[in-house]
């Protein structure tokens, strides 16, 4: 009975987690504009009323776990709970590669407000989550503990295929040009040249750079924690504070989207 109900199950399951995720970035919404709530309300009444989103989430796929997750810790960042933030970004990882992303501009938004060793916790925690679930895959030992007889991927295929290391060499970009939303403009020749998408890579580091340290002036701040790294630091985190963190993972984010060569 299950199986032949499968597919309305998941179904059901996938509009509980496209509910969740407006909820959250509705919370986003109105803890950003605090002094304005008429405009976090026009943000829900746009999500609501966006007939492409319930679409996609129709198709079933896996991207709805990825909004989930990353507003989950974009939410968080707003908490005050980085720890937190940072469990729910590396889940985000675990689902699609797109969530890298976020990395810069988390890992530096949680150094500037909370300091070097708070920043150490949060990639430990990272790091130790993904390792725990290439464990099975990878090694022998634990893969005979969940029921495989054998680990059936090197760790270092498990890291390539999940685009930790770039994915393939022989691949610049995440999709075929025909796909690509935001760089069909430049024509087929340009989108598949090495130089176009090595070009793509340098200029979202930079504007990551220059929007965080530069726009932002975050930079004393980091120096400063990162010379006090054992020193208790203040985390009050004020309503300026809370607006500066979203702007900055939201808009690193965004840009980074942008500039994916093949994004789709």
């Amino acid at each position: 009975m299950w199986t032949d109900k499968a597919e309305y199950i998941w179904k059901i399951f996938h509009f509980l987690i496209h509910s969740a995720i407006q909820f959250f970035i509705a919370k986003i919404g109105y803890s950003y504009f605090k002094d304005q709530p008429m405009r976090a309300q026009l943000i829900c009444f746009l999500l609501l009323g966006n007939e492409k989103i319930r679409e996609f989430n129709q198709y079933l796929f896996n991207d709805s776990f990825l909004a989930l997750y990353v507003a989950l810790a974009v939410y968080m960042i707003t908490r005050n709970r980085p720890i937190y933030a940072a469990a729910f970004l590396t889940l985000s990882l675990s689902v699609k590669a797109g969530a890298m992303l976020l990395v810069p501009s988390f890992m530096g938004w949680i150094h500037y407000q909370y300091g070097t060793f708070k920043l150490i916790c949060a990639i430990a925690l990272i790091i130790s989550f993904q390792v725990l679930i290439m464990l099975p895959v990878s090694f022998d030992p634990f893969a005979q503990l969940v029921g495989f007889q054998a680990g059936m991927t090197h760790w270092y295929d498990y890291l390539k295929y999940a685009k930790f290391l770039g994915g393939d060499k022989d691949r610049q970009y995440g999709s075929s040009y025909e796909w690509t939303i935001y760089w069909q403009i430049v024509g087929g020749k340009i989108f598949k040249s090495p130089w176009f998408a090595d070009m793509l890579k340098k200029l979202m580091v930079l504007v990551n750079v220059y929007y965080f340290f530069i726009r932002r002036g975050c930079l004393p701040q980091c120096f400063s924690n990162l010379f006090n790294t054992f020193r208790q630091t203040s985390n009050k985190l004020t309503w300026a504070k809370q607006r500066m963190a979203v702007e900055l993972l939201l808009i690193c984010y965004i840009s980074g989207v942008n500039f994916v060569p093949g994004g789709h």
